[in-house]
């Protein structure tokens, strides 16, 4: 139940986050968005490890970890 309450809370405010940005064309937020992204797919990744989908869930989480990878290497760099 805490891992869908997580989703839910991440989708939405990645929801409202891309929504403003859309409407204000305000392009700073994009690396906020991809990094909440990339914390949603981690904890789908997770909650599909739980579920006994594990091959789905390592692919999440890869990929939830590659986002986090290049926007820390964005700013580093």
């Amino acid at each position: 139940m805490m891992w869908k309450i997580l989703k839910i809370t991440l989708a939405i405010a990645t929801l409202l986050l891309v929504t403003f940005s859309f409407f204000t064309d305000d392009n700073s937020l994009l690396p906020l968005i991809q990094m909440l992204i990339g914390i949603m797919l981690i904890v789908v990744g997770v909650d599909q490890i739980k579920n006994e989908r594990k091959a789905m869930g390592i692919i999440c989480i890869g990929v939830g970890i590659y986002s986090w990878g290049v926007q820390i290497l964005k700013y580093l760099f």
